[in-house]
């Protein structure tokens, strides 16, 4: 962030105009290199003469701008501005001054808009990165819950620690082991979000669907040693066994190298691709799917539960009888 030289505010990073004053950034501010106004979305607030106290602040904030232009005089003039959606600063304070008024519109990208699409969705995630202390990693973090291979945050989360259950939305094993990844659906969610966040200046719309065509149709750890099988141990009748329960990092890679296939793989029919079933890792008998089994420990904590209830059934006919014995006593003394 910069310092105005006018008003002595805060300058978001990337900013032409001081969101406080509207002052443009000048060589005193520091500024950075202007970005292109035919990548990035357009954001045209109107309005019109107003009794309202805000009137003479939006025009004294408007004339700093040089994309300020006045159509008509006295109470038929339009007044009209036009920013490129990286200043969402001073959108956001031009619109807070006219947005209620009857008279105002705003435009982004030629669709109509709302103080909402400026505090949500795609711009106010890139009012969160202007914000931040690190604004040019923001887009591509990765925490300990999303992997970002999209380089965007509001791309559906994919974390390979977690594969067997963060993507179970979007594929399952099948009869052969493979893990089958569901691209229609998770191209349609990409899709979606997107266009939910379309107008955000930094989406890259062109790396996402490269990243997405780069994704395997399946993974299959027998054959790449990149997975392994994730298990879990269960309990028969005729012992433990080791169940698969999804697949799992063989070792520590970035996860674009974990995810991208590295030869063209063979498309899996549909016909394949099964919801899970249980699988032996080890050479043990399967219990039946539909059969009903309890692991010793859940045996141990049933019996105790019976004993207790014992406990309680017994006491209370200890005491029904003793309060019977009492009433009779009480009977025979006063008879």
């Amino acid at each position: 962030m910069y310092i105005c030289d006018k008003c002595g505010a805060h300058i978001d990073s990337g900013a032409k105009f001081c969101g406080q004053c509207g002052d443009p950034v000048t060589e005193a501010d520091i500024p950075k290199k202007a970005l292109s106004s035919n990548a990035i979305p357009l954001a045209v607030i109107t309005f019109g003469y107003s009794s309202s106290a805000n009137y003479p602040k939006a025009q004294k904030l408007c004339e700093h701008i040089p994309t300020y232009q006045v159509i008509g005089e006295g109470k038929q003039a339009e007044h009209q501005v036009t920013l490129e959606v990286t200043e969402i600063a001073l959108i956001k304070k031009l619109y807070d001054l006219v947005g209620s008024w009857k008279s105002s519109q705003m435009l982004i990208g030629g669709k109509q808009c709302t103080k909402k699409d400026l505090t949500y969705y795609g711009l106010g995630c890139y009012q969160n990165r202007q914000q931040s202390s690190n604004p040019d990693n923001y887009c591509n973090e990765v925490t300990h819950w999303n992997d970002n291979i999209w380089g965007c945050l509001r791309m559906p989360t994919i974390d390979v620690e977690q594969l067997s259950w963060n993507l179970s939305v979007y594929g399952n094993l099948n009869k052969k082991g493979q893990w089958v990844l569901d691209q229609k659906r998770l191209q349609q969610d990409l899709m979606s979000s997107i266009k939910e966040n379309e107008l955000c200046p930094r989406l890259d719309r062109e790396h996402i669907m490269s990243v997405f065509q780069k994704l395997p149709d399946y993974i299959d750890p027998k054959t790449d040693k990149r997975w392994q099988y994730e298990t879990r141990q269960r309990y028969s009748e005729n012992g433990y066994f080791d169940e698969i329960v999804g697949i799992k990092p063989a070792k520590k890679l970035p996860a674009l190298s974990l995810l991208c296939a590295p030869t063209k793989q063979q498309v899996v029919s549909s016909d394949e691709i099964t919801t899970f079933e249980r699988q032996k890792v080890q050479q043990h008998s399967l219990p039946d799917r539909n059969s009903y089994y309890r692991p010793p420990k859940t045996q141990a904590k049933q019996k105790e539960k019976e004993r207790h209830i014992l406990v309680r059934v017994f006491s209370g006919l200890v005491k029904t009888v003793l309060v019977l014995f009492l009433i009779l006593l009480i009977i025979a003394f006063f008879a």
